[in-house]
């Protein structure tokens, strides 16, 4: 039987590959890239030649019920455009399934935006809370962003450019104007680390550009639990209510993503 090696990959400068992923691309039999333009780049530079299997999140389950049956013969490697497959990349269900025929699934730990961002935010590392992508609709996005508003965890968010301004927005209305960093295209020739508060990020970024990665202050308040805590809360239940939702889905939606008791929440629901 073979072995699928999840293997981290540069985030930007290709110098930062690990001599151990070198050397298990050169090892395995294919190697299958979220992005097989983006890998053959790689594998040129360090001069690896080795068949290219595309793997995305489009792909097809017969396609992944392929890579599983060839795992019976192959060592395959997995990586994904850039960073460590399935941290906000494709590739779970892959992994997920592999694992459950009982074949070996290695990690080769390699560059990390995520604790690279962190480490250099000037904020608590002991814990933190990562959310990766938030939702592309801001309504979607004010829910993520108000399920983590009391939480004393630094957060970690990734973000694209074009919603970088409308998601600091939100932030900044749901948890106040804290202190954030915000690092754009990490480790690449244009790599830029924004410190302020958010309101100072949002004036500094007005053109973004590139990939982005927010590192937010946690809540350094979170014992003072207050009636507009809640007001968030009243507002989704008030518009689940009007959108002809039923009193059980609209608590059992609030309560997932909130984490407030659901007999609680159906106490409120009642009363609007």
């Amino acid at each position: 039987m073979g072995n699928l090696y999840v293997i981290g990959t540069p985030i930007g400068n290709l110098e930062d590959i690990t001599l151990r992923a070198i050397s298990i691309l050169n090892y395995v039999d294919a190697i299958i890239a979220e992005d097989t333009r983006k890998a053959k780049k790689l594998l040129n530079n360090f001069k690896i030649d080795k068949p290219l299997m595309s793997f995305h999140k489009d792909s097809s389950k017969s396609k992944m019920n392929k890579i599983l049956s060839g795992l019976n013969t192959y060592n395959y490697a997995l990586i994904s455009e850039a960073g460590t497959p399935v941290i906000s990349d494709p590739g779970k269900d892959l992994v997920y399934q592999a694992g459950e025929l009982g074949f070996s699934v290695i990690a080769i730990p390699g560059a990390s935006s995520v604790t690279s961002a962190l480490s250099i935010s000037g904020m608590k590392g002991d814990k933190f809370f990562f959310l990766g992508f938030l939702s592309r609709r801001s309504k979607e996005r004010k829910l993520e962003l108000n399920s983590v508003k009391n939480i004393e965890e630094t957060l970690i968010i990734f973000e694209s450019p074009h919603r970088l301004i409308s998601s600091l927005e939100d932030m900044k209305g749901i948890f106040g104007d804290r202190r954030v960093s915000v690092c754009r295209e990490m480790t690449k020739i244009h790599e830029e680390v924004f410190r302020g508060t958010i309101s100072e990020c949002i004036a500094n970024f007005e053109k973004p550009r590139g990939e982005f990665c927010i590192v937010v202050e946690g809540d350094t308040h979170s014992d003072e639990n207050t009636k507009e805590d809640y007001d968030w809360i009243i507002e989704e239940l008030r518009i689940l209510k009007n959108l002809g939702k039923s009193g059980r889905d609209s608590v059992k939606i609030v309560s997932d993503i909130s984490g407030v008791n659901k007999r609680e929440l159906y106490k409120i629901w009642i009363e609007i």
